[in-house]
């Protein structure tokens, strides 16, 4: 999670009991994900540096999505013994959108091609 808003209270509140939040120093916004995800990474690496002493699977989500805990659960158990497994939809061929109006806009100095490398997207 980004920088927590003022009047969070309730979020604030969460974090100090469950300590289920990360808040990390960045804008959260829709355009700062990538950055999001890898600074997620980065967290991950550095609180878990041996490898043995790491869980067996970061999740990441989003505030805006509902997650059933005991589905998740049961799908991680029945990959568990997949090495660097990664959940999510493969998305293969998504062309590059070029319309400047595109909330995905692409400008071509970012990426020269017509279509992206494969990639696993979806909310959780």
């Amino acid at each position: 999670m980004g920088r927590i808003p003022l009047g969070m209270t309730e979020i604030e509140k969460e974090i100090r009991i469950y300590k289920d939040i990360i808040v990390d120093d960045h804008l959260d916004s829709y355009y700062m994900l990538s950055v999001k995800v890898l600074r997620i990474l980065k967290w991950f690496k550095s609180t878990y540096p041996l490898e043995n002493s790491r869980p067996s699977f970061l999740v990441k989500t989003d505030h805006d999505v509902f997650n059933h805990v005991p589905n998740i659960v049961r799908h991680l158990q029945g990959v568990r013994t997949l090495p660097d497994y990664i959940g999510g939809l493969l998305h293969t061929h998504a062309p590059v959108m070029r319309d400047g109006y595109s909330k995905w806009y692409t400008p071509p100095e970012i990426w020269s091609e017509e279509f992206f490398p494969p990639y696993v997207g979806g909310p959780c």
